[in-house]
């Protein structure tokens, strides 16, 4: 996870243009969300290899019958709230 020091590190606190300061904020926020959607991508092989492992126990439907939604709003979740940031960001960058 980003710090605020981190960022203050990597867009610089004596820079003064602030297209620069969106330019690298907006770079972060692509970094940040390729790292999401591969430690989802390795939430799910585990998920795949627990599925396969205990397919043949009667529990193990009802936990894929819970795991599917979840699954589907988790990966959601990282394209919506991204784009929400963008968004606040974009809106915040025009008012300086």
């Amino acid at each position: 996870m980003t710090t605020p020091q981190d960022l203050e590190q990597a867009i610089g606190a004596e820079s003064a243009d602030p297209n620069e300061q969106y330019e690298l904020l907006m770079a972060k926020l692509a970094e940040q969300k390729k790292k999401r959607l591969i430690r989802w991508g390795i939430r799910q092989l585990i998920l795949i290899v627990v599925i396969i492992i205990f397919w043949d126990e009667s529990w193990m439907k009802w936990v894929l019958l819970a795991a599917i939604p979840l699954v589907i709003v988790s990966f959601g979740a990282i394209f919506y709230f991204d784009h929400k940031i963008k968004k606040k960001l974009a809106k915040t960058f025009k008012k300086v």
